[in-house]
């Protein structure tokens, strides 16, 4: 069986053409290979670092939890102290309205009696006065 040399030929870039794609693809798949390991390292990278940011995540919370506490525990203190304070002005306000009442009531009837005679005295001071004013007008045309 002895075969044309054409065909020996086709036969042999075959083979060739055929060893050239499996380098080829060993070639490829080493690659790929290569970026999934590189892939696979950057994934267990990030995991790592998300993992490093959630526990430090929780510990602030945690803190904050325990801080956000203490400031509401202070937060009720300082709201039943400012209770206390008010209920205590109240008191001292209503305490001095029950003082300054009666001295408000005694200025109002003291400026009732004495406000009518004054008013008069004042009318009667302002006519006098204009009275004289005129009386001396009147001399003192005469004596021109």
């Amino acid at each position: 069986m002895d075969l044309p040399i054409d065909i020996h030929i086709l036969i042999y870039i075959l083979v060739l053409a055929v060893v050239l794609i499996v380098l080829y693809s060993i070639l490829f798949f080493k690659k790929i290979s290569n970026v999934l390991d590189h892939t696979s390292k950057s994934i267990e990278e990030l995991s790592k670092n998300v993992s490093s940011t959630l526990n430090s995540i929780d510990a602030d919370i945690s803190e904050l939890r325990k801080k956000s506490v203490a400031s509401l525990d202070n937060i009720d203190k300082l709201t039943n102290n400012l209770d206390e304070i008010s209920k205590k002005l109240n008191v001292g306000v209503e305490r001095t309205f029950r003082i300054v009442e009666p001295v408000e009531n005694l200025v109002n009837n003291t400026l009732n009696k004495v406000e009518p005679p004054v008013t008069q005295l004042a009318t009667f001071i302002s006519a006098s006065s204009k009275a004289i004013n005129t009386f001396l007008n009147f001399l003192r045309s005469k004596k021109k």
